[in-house]
């Protein structure tokens, strides 16, 4: 493993030069162990630099590396904790960022971070755009995660939740014919979800109470 031969390379240099002379290895040595996905490996050799070198000039790229290691580890408030401060102005570490908070349950900073690069033009991915679309559902800004949801295309991966998200904000919105129109659209889709069998069920629900208040109705009037 190539990956595996270039960190005994790299431990030995650090293991034999003076600390001053080692630290320029320790990027490439925590790059080597994520590309592995010895994703243990990049916290322990992490540790060992921040401990080291705690000013070290590599150390916002060490701190990126072990945020990705602990996001693949779904470790995502430990990956939230290790983001460099200030974050980098770049447009891939905002969306990688936005990707944690959602991740993380701080729907917040993910609105936050992945609407401001919405806004930019810089958020193109269907996948982003549905996480900054589910952000705005559930901080309650419903008329701008209408807006985000139906910029997705029927055949998104996600369509089923995007669906039932929209019925849902209708109802917010008091629209209860309009959300009655996309849980339709739901259940006449093809496949299985969790979204789809909550969207039977509530039409079920609907015509047995519209049922049941027209057959109290005709009771009352006998």
């Amino acid at each position: 493993n190539i990956h595996q031969e270039a960190q005994r390379a790299y431990l030995y240099l650090i293991e034999i030069l003076d600390k001053k002379s080692a630290e320029p290895y320790f990027l490439p040595l925590v790059e080597a162990a994520f590309r592995q996905e010895s994703f243990d490996l990049v916290e322990d050799y992490a540790a060992r630099y921040f401990y080291d070198y705690p000013e070290g000039k590599d150390k916002e790229k060490i701190e990126l590396t072990l945020a990705k290691a602990l996001f693949e580890e779904k470790k995502y408030d430990q990956a939230i904790a290790k983001l460099p401060s200030p974050l980098p102005d770049d447009p891939d570490f905002a969306v990688f960022t936005g990707l944690l908070y959602y991740h993380g349950n701080q729907f917040d900073k993910a609105t936050e971070t992945l609407g401001s690069l919405h806004k930019s033009g810089h958020l193109t991915d269907p996948m982003y755009i549905f996480m900054l679309a589910e952000s705005l559902f559930m901080t309650r800004d419903y008329q701008q995660a209408k807006e985000i949801f139906k910029l997705l295309s029927d055949d998104d991966q996600n369509i089923a939740q995007i669906l039932y998200r929209l019925a849902e904000i209708e109802r917010h919105l008091d629209h209860q014919d309009e959300a009655l129109k996309y849980l339709q659209k739901l259940v006449e889709k093809e496949g299985t979800s969790v979204w789809k069998s909550a969207a039977v069920k509530e039409l079920e629900v609907k015509k047995f109470m519209e049922d049941f208040n027209k057959t109290k109705t005709k009771l009352n009037k006998k």
